[in-house]
């Protein structure tokens, strides 16, 4: 598990779209963001997992029901590149409830 705090707690997911090597800078800006946020929870004694988000949302789907999270942090701005699908986090997040 990234940056578990050592609890056996439910971790907290940081969920973020993807991000090719290749992409633009504008585009890696989110792993910054993502780390952040991560070292955040971990200073505040919560376990994380980070969670790449791509178009296969039943992967993520998966993942999630397997992590069981106590919450997630949805750091997602675009997915396959593009904001057209930036709905698909949340919608999925509330599917999972």
């Amino acid at each position: 598990m990234n940056g578990s705090a050592g609890r056996n707690a439910r971790p907290v997911v940081i969920l973020y779209g993807a991000v090719p090597a290749n992409a633009p800078a504008d585009e890696q800006d989110v792993l910054v963001e993502v780390a952040t946020v991560e070292q955040a929870l971990i200073s505040l004694g919560y376990p994380v997992q980070r969670l790449a988000l791509t178009l296969d949302l039943a992967a993520a789907r998966r993942q999630l029901l397997e992590l069981r999270p106590r919450l997630v942090f949805n750091l997602v701005e675009s997915l396959a590149g593009s904001g057209q699908y930036i709905h698909c986090a949340p919608a999925l997040l509330d599917e999972l409830g």
